[in-house]
């Protein structure tokens, strides 16, 4: 009896993983707690790219729809960890989030980053631009 607490305590403890999708993707997107808050689509949307700033941008043409992605320090490894601020708006969610760690998942030629956040289960893409 008291093993199976002790492993019902632990189960209630694991996080999700991340979605493998998210990795065979080459949308710019943010997904949050396993919810797609935004994907970029180049025939509504806009997107920008400070390197001074480190800030990766995605909106539609209005900006009703956003997310804003600040980094401490630009990504540029797999497996590197940056600390980050994230300002996200919706049809129906809005947000700010500070401080959050995110890890780099992967990075290709093109300048696409995915980043993974497992304590909060947020998954960014962003890319750097010319």
């Amino acid at each position: 009896m008291l093993l199976a607490c002790c492993m019902a305590l632990l189960c209630g403890c694991v996080r999700e993983e991340m979605d493998p999708a998210f990795i065979e993707s080459n949308d710019i997107a943010l997904r949050i707690n396993g919810t797609t808050a935004y994907v970029h689509s180049p025939l509504t949307g806009q997107l920008a790219y400070s390197e001074s700033r480190r800030q990766f941008r995605a909106c539609n043409d209005d900006m009703s729809i956003y997310f804003i992605f600040t980094c401490n320090d630009l990504p540029v490894r797999e497996e590197q960890t940056v600390k980050a601020s994230l300002e996200w708006k919706t049809p129906s969610s809005s947000g700010h989030r500070n401080g959050i760690r995110f890890t780099v998942e992967k990075i290709n030629d093109d300048g696409m980053i995915w980043l993974w956040n497992s304590r909060d289960l947020i998954s960014v893409t962003v890319q750097k631009l010319d």
